[in-house]
């Protein structure tokens, strides 16, 4: 136990003062600072040079009008008295006219800001003219709230299901969406970090010297286990730093105004997606470390992670492509396949008729997969230790033949 300590430690302490684990991480956290502070960061390149001052020649009725609309959807537009920029409006005739003089080009935003204002200036006259209540208005302007109805598996009754982003909430869907492209990121970084670490002793016989000194199985757990150590620790790093930048800054308002709320069901989901982050790391993780026991050269390293990447890439897409289809065949059978569980079970949990039980199954199905596969891999490492085959296929032929 002590010298699988020892192991642990020195992997672990080796990878997390390594350059390009200090500089992945810091990469991560500014991006993740960045992406919660953009409007500030945004503002400090506004200057009152980019603002557009336009003077309205309109009655004064009409002026109020446009220049509250205006003001409130474009803050980077101003309205002031004698400024270059006259718009003209000419309220007689329905629809409205209006005219507008400029001494540059406008920006798009500020075009749209303007045409909305002057919609809802003709919006006013002809309710006015056509003689419609207020009431009446705000039905034109409501929307049609679409109810499906389908019958239950027995024909019996119905079942009512609201629109698409009733049942399934929007800020769910970026929750999951994210979490989709963190784990195949992450997977793919520490599964070549453990294979190129396992490869590397290999190759240069330092293995030879190593498993004197403890045993094989001993060696490639403390490995695994260094790795996925070090990986947590980066996650940690990066969410910890995530929430303190979370308060500061005001995404939570930005995401109230886009209606990015959540709901009764935006904690499990975030629990359960983070299980099975963890469990799909560690059964690829473990699945890397077998891979890497077969290459004997640096050369082969990336032709023997091939199956990993075309397994992770083939979940990451059939997750990815499911994300607006939560009840699809495809992703229903691809979610009790373990190597693609990770990747499509937390998209299920967006489908509300997905009993907890289905979850369940996932996480029973990845954990058994875990202990089988670090048995076999345990197994195969202690075989494959000191070959030193130049083709990857002999040593899997030699492997067969013990």
């Amino acid at each position: 136990m002590n010298k699988f300590l020892a192991t642990l430690l020195s992997t672990y302490i080796q990878k997390i003062k390594a350059k390009s684990f200090i500089i992945t991480t810091l990469l991560l956290v500014l991006f993740v600072f960045a992406g919660m502070n953009f409007d500030k960061i945004l503002n400090l390149f506004d200057s009152e040079d980019e603002k557009t001052v336009i003077t309205i020649e309109a009655t004064e009725e009409d002026k109020k009008v446009v220049t509250d609309v205006i003001t409130s959807f474009d803050d980077t537009i101003l309205i002031e008295p004698d400024a270059k920029n006259v718009l003209q409006i000419d309220s007689e005739e329905l629809p409205i006219k209006a005219t507008l003089t400029s001494d540059g080009e406008l920006s798009n935003d500020n075009r749209q800001a303007i045409e909305f204002a002057l919609d809802e200036l003709n919006k006013i006259y002809v309710t006015n003219a056509i003689d419609i209540s207020e009431e009446d208005l705000a039905l034109l302007d409501s929307r049609v709230d679409l109810t499906v109805k389908s019958s239950d598996s027995d024909g019996e009754g119905e079942v009512e299901e609201g629109g698409f982003f009733e049942s399934e909430n929007l800020l769910n869907l970026v929750i999951i969406y994210a979490v989709i492209m963190l784990m195949f990121f992450i997977i793919i970084g520490y599964a070549s970090q453990i294979a190129t670490e396992i490869a590397q002793e290999k190759s240069s016989r330092v293995i030879e010297m190593i498993v004197s000194s403890i045993s094989p199985t001993q060696h490639v757990l403390a490995k695994v286990s260094a790795i996925i150590l070090v990986s947590f620790t980066q996650i940690l790093i990066v969410i910890g730093l995530g929430l303190i930048a979370f308060k500061t800054s005001s995404l939570q308002e930005t995401l109230s105004e886009f209606e990015l709320v959540s709901n009764e069901h935006t904690v499990p989901i975030i629990v359960y997606s983070v299980v099975f982050l963890v469990l799909g790391l560690l059964l690829y993780l473990i699945f890397a470390a077998l891979l890497g026991s077969f290459i004997s050269r640096m050369e082969d390293l990336q032709q023997g992670l091939m199956p990993l990447t075309f397994i992770s890439i083939g979940g990451f897409y059939i997750g990815l492509f499911n994300i607006m289809n939560s009840d699809g065949t495809l992703l229903k059978i691809s979610s009790y396949v373990p190597f693609f569980t990770p990747y499509t079970m937390p998209v299920r949990l967006l489908n509300l008729d997905t009993p907890m039980s289905v979850i369940y199954i996932g996480i029973a199905i990845l954990a058994i997969s875990i202990i089988l596969l670090l048995f076999l891999t345990t197994t195969v490492y202690k075989r494959n230790v000191l070959m030193n085959d130049s083709n990857m296929l002999k040593s899997i032929k030699k492997l067969k033949n013990m």
